[in-house]
C-alpha cells in the first residue's frame, strides 16, 4: 500500500499541506507498484525500489520560485498514487491469468493503449507527456512505472531538468513548453469575463506548433496535476489549445484537480477546453471526498 504523502522528513505537522512539507529539500513518494514493475522488467536488484525521490526548493531556499514550480503540491501525490494503483491492478491481474511471460506479452493498438491510459493505467507501450510538470514528481513516477517514454514539460526548467536527470530514468526527458492560444478560434465573452479582449493572442503559438512537430508521435497520455489552480481564463484557454494541439482523437488527457473553494474555476476550465475541442468530466478519487477529481478529457472533431 502506498504511503500517501511520504516526505521521509521529521518536520512538525503544521509545516505540511495535506502531508506535504514544502520546506523540505527532498520529498519521497512510495508505492508498491514501483517495486513490482521494476522487478518484473528485470531491473538489477540493486535498482529495485518502491520509491521516487525528488528535490524541491521551498520558501527557505534562495532558489525558490514565487509560483508553484519549485515545490511539490499534494495533487501530484494523489494523482500519481491513483495511476500507480490502477497500473498495479492490471499488472497483478495479468500475472494471475497468464501462465508464462510470453503470454503476458501482448501487442496493443494505439486505441487500446489510450483506453487503458484513460483509466489511469500505464504500460510499457505508453508514450506520456506531462504538462505543467513543476518539479516533476508525477511524470517521474510514471516513468518509473515503465512507460515507453515520458516527456515532462514546463516553462520553468532548471529544477525540472535537474530532477529528471537525477532520477536516472532513461525513458524520461525534460523539455520547455509554454502554453499559447491558437489563432483563428473565435471565443465569446460572457458577463463574468474580465479579459479585455477574449480573442487576443497569448503565448507563442508557433513555438507550440514547432514542439508538436518535433514529437516522434502524439502521446498516448497527457498528464497534469493542479494545473488550473489560480489561472485566469486567458491562461486556461491557452492550456486547452495547447493540450488539443498535442493530442489526437485517441489521446487520453488525465488531470488531478483539487477544489479550493471555487468550483467556478472548474466550470471555466471545461468551457475553455470545449472551445479547444476537448470534452470530458471528472470523477472523485475517493467516494468520500468529492473535492478531488480525476478528470479525463478527449479530443473530438466537430460533426
Amino acid at each position: 500500500m502506498a504511503s500517501a504523502n511520504d516526505t521521509r522528513e521529521t518536520d512538525a505537522d503544521w509545516a505540511r499541506i495535506h502531508g506535504v512539507d514544502q520546506r523540505a529539500a527532498v520529498v519521497t513518494f512510495t508505492h508498491r507498484a514501483l517495486e513490482v514493475v521494476r522487478r518484473q522488467r528485470g531491473d538489477d536488484e540493486a535498482q529495485v525500489s518502491d520509491c521516487v525521490t525528488i528535490a524541491q526548493r521551498g520558501s527557505q531556499s534562495d532558489k525558490f520560485c514565487g509560483d508553484t514550480s519549485s515545490v511539490i503540491w499534494p495533487m501530484a501525490y494523489v494523482t500519481a498514487r491513483y495511476v500507480c494503483a490502477k497500473t498495479l491492478e492490471r499488472v497483478e491481474a495479468e500475472h494471475a491469468t497468464a501462465a508464462s511471460a510470453s503470454e503476458r506479452t501482448t501487442t496493443l493498438s494505439r486505441a487500446e493503449i489510450c483506453d487503458l491510459a484513460r483509466r489511469g493505467v500505464v504500460t510499457e507501450h505508453t508514450s506520456v507527456l506531462e504538462i505543467g510538470a513543476g518539479a516533476g514528481l508525477f511524470g517521474i513516477v510514471v516513468a518509473a512505472l515503465g512507460a515507453k517514454k515520458v516527456t515532462l514539460t514546463d516553462e520553468t526548467m532548471e529544477l525540472l531538468a535537474a530532477n529528471v536527470e537525477a532520477s536516472g530514468m532513461t525513458n524520461a526527458e525534460a523539455r520547455r513548453l509554454g502554453w499559447a492560444i491558437k489563432p483563428g478560434i473565435e471565443r465569446v465573452a460572457d458577463s463574468d469575463d474580465s479579459d479585455d479582449d477574449v480573442n487576443a493572442p497569448f503565448g507563442d503559438w508557433n513555438e507550440v506548433v514547432a514542439f508538436v512537430e518535433s514529437l516522434a508521435e502524439k502521446p498516448h497520455m497527457i498528464i497534469g496535476s493542479d494545473i488550473m489552480y489560480s489561472q485566469n481564463k486567458t491562461t486556461m484557454r491557452a492550456l486547452g489549445d495547447t493540450m488539443a494541439a498535442l493530442a489526437d482523437e485517441n489521446t487520453a488527457i488525465v488531470i488531478g484537480f483539487e477544489d479550493r473553494g471555487d468550483w467556478g474555476q472548474l466550470a471555466t476550465f471545461y468551457e475553455c477546453c470545449e472551445e479547444s475541442g476537448l470534452f470530458g468530466d471528472g470523477q472523485p478519487f475517493d467516494n468520500d471526498d468529492d473535492d478531488r477529481l480525476f478528470i479525463t478529457l478527449q479530443k473530438k472533431t466537430p460533426m
